[in-house]
């Protein structure tokens, strides 16, 4: 039996813990919802774009996001993923950068810059 078919296996394979991020998943979901709607963004006006920037791993969200807001969001969705970040970058950006180690040295390049495009992060 194939170690992906088997569990148990894969649990004791499972070294980076990939699994139970998958399983927690939808409650890191409802913890995010739960810090944005705490975070007074929504009284910061309209955006114009959103960019999420991230790298290898951490750019996976960004990769579900934006399909998820694909037909639903009135602003385009972009991930970004290197050490610079798109041109209309701008104080009317909602920013994510993320990163799982906190220390991605592209993920922070870029929120460097966003910051000084004046975007809101």
């Amino acid at each position: 039996m194939n170690v992906l078919d088997d569990l148990s296996k894969f649990k004791e394979t499972d070294r980076s813990g990939m699994l139970a991020l998958v399983e927690n998943f939808p409650d890191m979901m409802k913890e995010a919802a739960g810090i944005f709607a705490s975070s007074g963004m929504e009284d910061r006006g309209p955006v114009s774009n959103i960019v999420i920037s991230g790298m290898g791993g951490s750019a996976i969200s960004g990769d579900i996001a934006s399909k998820l807001l694909f037909s639903s969001s009135g602003v385009p969705v972009v991930v970004s993923r290197g050490y610079d970040i798109p041109a209309f970058v701008s104080e009317r950006t909602l920013f994510f950068a993320l990163s799982y180690s906190g220390n991605t040295e592209e993920t922070l390049s870029s929120f460097e810059k966003a910051s000084a495009a004046g975007q809101r992060l």
